[in-house]
């Protein structure tokens, strides 16, 4: 059996980690921006859909950044540093055999290359029509002001989040609830994954569920759901991490005012807080140390 090939590696790992949810985000983001058609990426699996987007010049070897992009709006950073990694591998391999060819092999050699090359490809030289379609179809996206890649799914996710929510309040958007549900999805994304401004993500995933519920699409309910879950436990854990924080610096002010200030009230305020904090998040160890500092202050 043959080895497969790094990228096909690669394409196959990111076919495996994906969930249910953010295979059909995908497929959703790749229609809603005109990409592939909604004929094509229904049904379609992940290693399907990478073939598309190398047929229609989307993604090539050495130019993956788009796939990067989409994979980080998904959720999926460590996925996305792999492809940017192979991406810089890809050039850097590219530019060392672009030295290598300085010395042109003989043009008897040229024509067996490209032959065998394009017997690999399955073509005789001429492009297929619908290479040709798609390849129209993807430059007319990259100059379009909200294209993917022009726009949407820029290195600056406020840069980003302007656009998108200038997209969400136009009268199209308004009457279209599929495109309003995918514009908050997105939206929600970038407030969630690269602004940590969780309350303003569930506003807009509220939105989704709004729009899903209007459909009547259990589908778009249950991804609606689903991300307010996840926004709620990412809203739960920055709390909790704030609260950490603080039993930290009330343990170190009540160790200030007693041992060094000599202020036992203020101290044993600072410590109370602390023990409060802690039995709140059921820490034991940090309610120890409370206890003890109090032992401490009744001992003085």
């Amino acid at each position: 059996m043959a080895q497969l090939t790094k990228k096909a590696q690669l394409y196959l790992k990111i076919s495996q980690n994906l969930i249910r949810d953010e295979v059909q985000d995908l497929r959703d983001l790749l229609v809603h921006d005109r990409i592939l058609g909604r004929a094509q990426v229904d049904g379609a699996t992940v290693l399907q859909l990478f073939k598309m987007l190398e047929d229609n010049k989307t993604i090539s070897e050495g130019n993956l950044g788009f796939l990067e992009q989409v994979l980080r709006v998904l959720g999926q950073g460590t996925l996305a540093d792999d492809v940017k990694q192979f991406e810089q591998e890809q050039k850097t391999k590219g530019a060392t055999e672009q030295l290598a060819a300085a010395v042109q092999p003989s043009p008897d050699v040229q024509v067996e290359q490209v032959t065998s090359q394009m017997a690999s490809l399955g073509t005789t030289g001429q492009p297929k029509k619908s290479q040709v379609r798609y390849q129209t179809k993807v430059e007319r996206v990259k100059s379009a002001p909200g294209g993917l890649r022009s726009s949407a799914y820029n290195q600056d996710p406020k840069a980003n989040l302007k656009v998108l929510l200038a997209k969400v309040k136009t009268p199209t958007a308004k009457k279209d609830k599929k495109q309003q549900f995918d514009l908050c999805c997105q939206i929600g994304d970038l407030y969630r994954t690269k602004l940590n401004d969780f309350q303003s993500a569930l506003q807009h995933y509220q939105c989704m569920l709004e729009c899903a519920q209007a459909l009547s699409d259990n589908t778009k309910q249950a991804k609606a759901y689903s991300r307010q879950g996840l926004t709620y436990d990412m809203l739960v854990a920055k709390a909790t991490r704030k609260k950490t924080e603080e039993m930290d610096i009330y343990c170190e002010l009540g160790d200030l005012h007693r041992q060094q200030l000599n202020e036992p009230q203020v101290s044993y305020t600072y410590y109370t807080e602390m023990l409060a904090l802690a039995r709140d998040l059921g820490r034991k160890e940090e309610k120890q140390k409370a206890y003890k500092g109090l032992d401490r202050l009744a001992g003085t």
